[in-house]
């Protein structure tokens, strides 16, 4: 009965207020859910053989990446930041609509699912903001993202792990080497993970500076294996050496 009024009410939402696609307010129809058929075609998976750090296109590890010490053992990069991406990842981040952010958590899961399967032990971790940065959006916009990829693979979320211990500065306009240097010993890890299996949850990657620092934290208190999962990565305007 409860679920039949919730849908019933619904329906009455949809009728007096038609739902309107995310990325360019095209009205929706019954069942469209949240972003129109055109706009979902420019978010397509990655394609093509990729490399293992970054996700850059590369069948080895690509130049910016040889030489670096990587402490994740697994990566799995969503979508190529195109503009429909970027506009949904910042409405997530700065508009504070989660509503995106569950929509591409969601996807994440899907596109984890696809392509590994899900191991029930995987403990999946969002990395952290500091707290300053918390109370000043409201949320952790990762948290977001691994409590909706948590739905999709039926795993389990701890937000209590790993803790932003320094408020960094933002990242957007650092090099490489800026970004591994203001994110180094930024995260503590506050509870047991020997011989645990985590799967790191992130919005954008660009460096891999971030969950790296989040993996050496991690391998340093026992953890054995450390997967990283990211909506999207520049690559195109890491290769054009801008940041994001």
């Amino acid at each position: 009965m409860r679920q039949a009024f919730s849908l019933l009410w619904q329906a009455v939402l949809d009728l007096l207020y038609p739902p309107h696609c995310l990325l360019c307010q095209t009205p929706l129809s019954g069942v469209a859910q949240h972003i129109c058929p055109t706009c979902m075609i420019d978010l397509k998976p990655m394609q093509g053989v990729r490399c293992i750090h970054c996700g850059g296109p590369a069948a080895d590890p690509c130049v910016p990446c040889r030489g670096r010490t990587w402490d994740y053992d697994q990566l799995f990069i969503l979508y190529d930041f195109n503009d429909k991406v970027r506009q949904l990842v910042h409405q997530l981040k700065y508009q504070g609509k989660t509503l995106s952010g569950r929509i591409l958590g969601h996807q994440l899961g899907r596109y984890i699912q696809d392509r590994q399967g899900w191991e029930p032990e995987t403990l999946i971790v969002p990395v952290p903001l500091h707290g300053s940065r918390r109370r000043e959006r409201g949320y952790n916009q990762s948290a977001v993202l691994a409590r909706a990829l948590a739905e999709v693979v039926d795993g389990v979320v701890d937000e209590r792990i790993l803790e932003r211990v320094r408020a960094t500065e933002t990242q957007t306009a650092l090099d490489a080497g800026g970004r591994r240097a203001n994110v180094e010993g930024a995260f503590r890890v506050c509870r047991p993970v020997e011989h645990r299996r985590i799967l790191l949850v992130d919005d954008v990657m660009t460096t891999g500076a971030t969950v790296n620092a989040c993996a050496r934290a991690l391998k340093a208190e026992g953890c054995e294996q450390v997967l990283v999962a990211a909506v999207a990565s520049p690559v195109q305007d890491r290769e054009k050496g801008k940041a994001t």
